[in-house]
């Protein structure tokens, strides 16, 4: 009997179909595709840490090269992140984020501003390359999982419906507007 992998399964258990794969590869390159900004983003940003130890002066040798250095690795990250089959891409520019994170702590730079690119630079690296395109292979995951029921086990209803979840919200946006006044 022959064994097949997870991802070529569907959630029944029984092997995809060629035109099955197929259209899952196509969905998987359309949804990609609308997410592609966030990888020239990416770019657009290493570009940017690339230029800011001589745009704003940098003092410190080692955040210099740091920043150059993390530059073009989110630049060649970000490139190879546009593949969506190259599912180790994106979580090596968030790696070079949360790099960038720690960077000037490591290094005890002595300038503001380097803290502050650095620390901003990370956090959209970060955003950019795993949390806004979601996690990287997630999509592949979710297409071969079986669907569950919409209760969870041993409920009689569903605790996120949006008739739960409304109240909250507005609650929320109440605490966060009040104290404004």
């Amino acid at each position: 009997m022959k064994q097949h992998d997870d991802s070529s399964m569907s959630p029944q258990g029984e092997p995809f179909s060629q035109k099955q794969l197929a259209d899952q590869t196509k969905m998987i390159v359309e949804h990609y595709n609308n997410l592609y900004w966030t990888h020239v983003t990416n770019v657009l940003l290493g570009f940017f840490l690339m230029a800011a130890p001589f745009t704003f002066g940098y003092k410190s040798a080692a955040m210099t090269y740091s920043d150059l250095i993390s530059g073009v690795l989110l630049v060649i990250f970000s490139l190879l992140s546009a593949n969506p089959f190259r599912l180790w891409a994106p979580w090596a520019s968030a790696f070079v984020g949360v790099w960038l994170l720690f960077a000037p702590l490591i290094f005890w730079s002595p300038d503001a501003t380097a803290y502050i690119t650095d620390s901003i630079a990370g956090v959209f690296a970060i955003g950019l390359s795993v949390l806004i395109p979601e996690m990287p292979g997630m999509m592949q995951m979710m297409m071969t999982m079986p669907p569950g029921p919409d209760t969870p086990p041993g409920w009689s209803y569903n605790p996120s419906t949006w008739l739960q979840r409304t109240p909250i919200i507005i609650l929320g946006w109440i605490g966060f507007f009040v104290p404004a006044i």
